[in-house]
């Protein structure tokens, strides 16, 4: 923490932080909690970041963290494939929403994702870790999601593209 404290002046952007909530990682949780809270906190204090957010297994303890520290900046929730409702919950508390390719693979994912504010969705890769077809997805291959979006909203890949590039100038632009 403290080396994170003394590099965030440098920067607008934190990522990836949260929760993991999945059973490896339940034992710690209470932990997790301490140390994004401290995260929250610190970025608070410089006047807010866009921060990129974890929350697998965990997306309601997540939402009631950004809650309590609005003020934290701009949360882009990363690969929130969950209930609906704690979609539409996040979406009320103004986050944004990263969406890779494997995502909109499951019935699940789609729900999700058609349940996200478009104006506040990003397309995303998760690379090296995202995998597609069993290769792993690189920065700027995350190109599927907009034919996968284009097909999901029934309009133009030309459309799509044009909206998620709006949505991520919009997002630079109240980073400062």
């Amino acid at each position: 923490m403290a080396l994170f404290k003394r590099l965030l002046p440098q920067v607008q952007y934190v990522g990836e932080v949260g929760l993991d909530g999945s059973p490896p990682h339940r034992p710690t949780l209470d932990t997790q909690a301490e140390v994004l809270r401290e995260i929250l906190d610190a970025c608070a204090a410089l006047g807010g970041r866009t921060i990129s957010l974890h929350s697998r297994g965990a997306a309601e303890m997540l939402l009631d963290l950004l809650e309590f520290e609005p003020g934290a900046g701009r949360f882009v929730l990363h690969w929130f494939s969950t209930k609906l409702s704690i979609v539409a919950r996040a979406a009320a508390l103004g986050c944004w929403f990263s969406v890779g390719p494997s995502m909109l693979l499951t019935k699940a994912g789609r729900s999700a994702v058609e349940a996200m504010p478009p104006e506040r969705l990003l397309p995303e890769t998760d690379g090296p870790f995202g995998m597609l077809d069993g290769v792993a997805l690189l920065p700027g291959g995350g190109g599927r999601v907009s034919e996968q979006l284009a097909q999901l909203w029934g309009r133009s890949l030309q459309e799509v593209d044009a909206a998620v590039t709006s949505n991520f100038r919009r997002l630079v632009a109240l980073s400062g």
